[in-house]
């Protein structure tokens, strides 16, 4: 059993889930974030994850997208002030990381497109408060979006 030790748990479930996904912010993740995502990624996902890839996505060489919301969250002692907390995240490449051995043996020697249309999901996560609710498919969209960005450049 994994130990829920990231911030958005202390802030009650039901209101983390009024807040409509309208009222979200989305930025990247940085340095100041690192034992946030940490703490997020032991809960969402079975695999350890090393310091080499923590720092790859908050210094840039991955790019990340966060969903993110202004709560207050009350500590220890009983203090109360105001947090961004991580609502969802999507960690992904599309740099030249892909060499086409790769690609070949994960889609098969017959793929056609272009090295440049790849892109690698590292980790794509969504609180469960969120989940059903459409954040996880506007994480993607985003991610989509700055790829074909990237795409034209």
């Amino acid at each position: 059993t994994v130990q829920l030790s990231a911030d958005v748990h202390r802030v009650p479930p039901d209101d983390i889930a009024a807040v409509p996904l309208s009222a979200l912010k989305f930025r990247a993740l940085t340095a100041a974030d690192l034992e946030e995502i940490k703490a997020l990624h032991a809960e969402w996902f079975p695999v350890r994850y090393d310091d080499a890839f923590y720092s790859s996505t908050v210094d840039g060489e991955y790019t990340s997208i966060a969903a993110t919301h202004e709560f207050n969250v009350v500590d220890e002692s009983g203090f109360s002030y105001r947090k961004e907390l991580f609502l969802g995240m999507i960690v992904f490449t599309n740099s030249s990381w892909h060499d086409s051995e790769s690609a070949d043996a994960i889609l098969g020697s017959t793929w056609s497109c272009r090295k440049r249309d790849l892109a690698y999901v590292f980790t794509f996560g969504v609180i469960d408060e969120y989940r059903r609710k459409g954040l996880a498919r506007n994480l993607l969209r985003q991610a989509i979006e700055h790829l074909e960005t990237w795409q034209r450049q």
